[in-house]
């Protein structure tokens, strides 16, 4: 199942190439304040109702894909969640393979009342104080959470990159399936 993608990215110059490789590829985006994630979310969501869904990926994090989310989705409406999310340990995934989901509300709520640099600039960190805070728990009996899977250092990135050349079909393969080959690979 798709899903319609949105980008909330900065209206800085320096988001400028990023924009312009966005509309080329016909993904939208949002551009909104640099400093103020939490404000450009909300601003990026403006034509939505409070009781759709969110789904919040960070570009940090690249191995989140279409299944992880539709499990991640699953998981949130079955429990009825107000805040559900997976990433480090209590997933059991590495760190960075993170998906957040949240109703619109909620975020206009925590934009309303945030203040705390932190909570502006990390979009979520007011709502997990404020909600329920539901943790998706992968289905596996291997315990991948010791593995770093973000891009956050150079470091992170030639791992990354080392990784994807090891994989043939790299746009097909299945998070869990990637997860794997990251496993193998990661020195510890």
């Amino acid at each position: 199942m798709g899903h319609d993608v949105l980008v909330a990215t900065s209206d800085d110059p320096s988001d400028d190439e990023l924009c312009w490789e966005l509309q080329k590829y016909k993904i939208n985006f949002y551009r909104g304040d640099l400093n103020n994630v939490l404000e450009r979310f909300c601003g990026a969501v403006e034509d939505l109702s409070d009781s759709d869904v969110v789904v919040r990926l960070t570009a940090d994090n690249v191995v989140p894909d279409g299944a992880l989310i539709d499990n991640l989705l699953k998981f949130y409406t079955k429990n009825d969640c107000e805040y559900a999310f997976c990433n480090g340990d209590a997933s059991r995934l590495p760190y960075g393979v993170s998906v957040e989901i949240f109703k619109v509300e909620h975020l206009r709520f925590a934009n309303r009342n945030a203040s705390s640099l932190l909570d502006l600039e990390h979009v979520t960190t007011y709502l997990k104080k404020k909600l329920e805070v539901s943790t998706y728990v992968e289905n596996t009996n291997i315990y991948y959470s010791d593995i770093r899977a973000t891009v956050d250092y150079i470091e992170d990135y030639e791992f990354m990159k080392y990784c994807c050349e090891k994989i043939s079909d790299i746009i097909l393969i299945n998070y869990l399936d990637f997860v794997k080959v990251l496993a193998q690979n990661y020195v510890r």
